[in-house]
């Protein structure tokens, strides 16, 4: 069987998928990853066939194996091919999955959880706004409302508590009993 690379799967040049040029740095082909995710994501209205198609780019780039693998191939089918070097044909399709699958040649996942994410820090999106900020300062306000009022609130219980331990001691200091002086 015909060896099948990562780069197959994609239709034209990955360089140009990624929107730089073929001698771009790592660097730069990390920050054309991201923007292209970005563009591209199914969650913003993009193609999953696309997106899919910009993260093997990004994976075959990355990997610099791969890239350099790549780059023998362009430049050979570039000087054997029409005008688009970096796409083969196949008589057969073949769906790209996030599975734990392996390169044929190299051995690795796909996926691999220990690179770099390509989206930055996954856990928190500075950009991303609230979607109705007047809801969070309505529940900051009303917040500080209930702390003011549960304060008020225990603040005039001692009060009352306290006037009411006074009134008691002073009407047993006034209600003794007096010793009557007229007798002897």
């Amino acid at each position: 069987m015909a060896r099948r690379d990562l780069w197959d799967q994609v239709d034209g040049d990955l360089y140009q998928l990624l929107g730089v040029e073929p001698s771009a740095s790592p660097e730069e082909i990390q920050v054309a990853w991201r923007s292209t995710a970005k563009r591209l994501h199914p969650d913003r209205g993009g193609s999953v066939t696309e997106f899919q198609q910009a993260e093997i780019a990004y994976q075959v780039l990355n990997d610099p194996l791969e890239r350099g693998r790549y780059d023998r191939m362009r430049r050979q089918s570039s000087t054997t091919s029409g005008p688009n070097p970096g796409a083969r044909q196949y008589a057969y399709s073949y769906s790209y999955t996030t599975s734990q699958r392996t390169t044929p040649s190299a051995g690795r996942p796909y996926f691999n959880p220990d690179s770099p994410d390509p989206y930055g820090d996954s856990q928190s999106n500075p950009s991303r706004k609230p979607r109705n900020p007047w809801l969070v300062a309505l529940a900051v306000v009303l917040g500080i409302l209930a702390i003011v009022a549960a304060v008020m609130l225990a603040l005039v219980t001692f009060l009352v508590l306290f006037a009411a331990a006074i009134l008691l001691v002073g009407r047993g200091l006034t209600g003794r009993a007096k010793p009557d002086r007229t007798s002897p």
